[in-house]
This record gives C-alpha cells, sequence and structure tokens, in this order.
C-alpha cells in the first residue's frame, strides 16, 4: 500500500490535486487544503472499474476518513464535509461529548447520520491517538499510574495544551487531586 506521497503539489481545483512526485504526476482528491504539503499520506481505493486516491495531511485524518467509511450510510462525500468542517482534534471532541447538534452543521450531515456516528464511534476513540499522546501515556505509565487513568488523563490535558512537558505537569497535577 501507499503510505505517503512526497512532491510538489501542481495543481489543484475544487478537491482535486495534482501532485508532481518528480517522475510522474498523480491525481488524488482531499477534503483539506493541500496547497503548501510536501508530504500527503494517502488511501488508496481499488473500485471495479478504476483506481482512486485520497489524500490527508496527516494519518489521524486519514484514519478519521477510514473510520467514517466503515460506518453504514456514510460516504465519500459525508466523510469529506466533516473533515472540511472539523479539524481531527475538533471531531474527536465532538465524538467524545456526543454534540450531535455540532456534527450536524457539516452540510449534508442529518441528525440520523450524525447519530449513528457517534453510535459507531463513541468507544473507539483511541484511533486518535498520535505521538504526543502515546508519548504521555509512557511517560505517565513510566511513573507508575494505571494505564487506564493514564490513557484519560491525557485526553484530557492535551485539549488544553500540544507541549509535552506542560503536558506532563498537567497530568501529574490532575493525577495528584483525584488521590
Amino acid at each position: 500500500m501507499i503510505e505517503f506521497l512526497k512532491g510538489e503539489i501542481k495543481h489543484k481545483k475544487d478537491d482535486i490535486y495534482i501532485i508532481d512526485l518528480g517522475t510522474v504526476a498523480l491525481r488524488f482528491r482531499s477534503p483539506s487544503d493541500l496547497q503548501d504539503q510536501s508530504v500527503v499520506f494517502i488511501e488508496l481505493f481499488i473500485k471495479d472499474d478504476r483506481i482512486e486516491l485520497y489524500g490527508f495531511k496527516t494519518p489521524e485524518e486519514r484514519e478519521i476518513f477510514n473510520r467514517l467509511l466503515s460506518i453504514n450510510g456514510v460516504g465519500i462525500k459525508h466523510a469529506f464535509s466533516i473533515l472540511r468542517s472539523f479539524s481531527p482534534e475538533r471531531f474527536f471532541e465532538i465524538v467524545e461529548k456526543r454534540d450531535i447538534t455540532t456534527l450536524t452543521t457539516a452540510q449534508g450531515v442529518g441528525k440520523k447520520t450524525a447519530q449513528r456516528i457517534i453510535l459507531e464511534l463513541q468507544d473507539k476513540l483511541d484511533f486518535m491517538e498520535n505521538e504526543l499522546f502515546n508519548d504521555l501515556v509512557d511517560a505517565l505509565t513510566g511513573l507508575g499510574f494505571d494505564k487506564k487513568k493514564a490513557l484519560s488523563t491525557a485526553k484530557e490535558v492535551l485539549k488544553d495544551t500540544d507541549n509535552l512537558e506542560k503536558a506532563l505537569k498537567l497530568a501529574l497535577q490532575k493525577l495528584a487531586e483525584k488521590g
């Protein structure tokens, strides 16, 4: 499979991009603005009559796309609309808080679709883990804290900072308060 493409974005029209890889240029669709990107994370779909590429800014964005498509009744248009409307962090927060109203603000996402998305993903939020999240959880468990407490505390403090040192200090304070 293709993990990512590294090259220069040469053309963009609507959600279709052309990336020049040096000896070949590939066309792909993306919900994100990738004009300034030199690395694009790719998802490859093989359909009956063609091959399609989809590009994303981050692996987390690509994972959300795949998780959304795994839900019955959610298609590429829904997934693109959600990814255009919310950052991965904001989407994570919406699902965690079961905020159907906010999710329906994405174009084409109705109440029933939003409910289905939240129902399917509410207990599967660990897919949003990233390097910072993993580093913080590793640091907390390395200090002897229970993994479950480390996971929930990491989710909580990373809403306030994207700095590992600050996150660790906040996490330790929160864990000390909880006893």
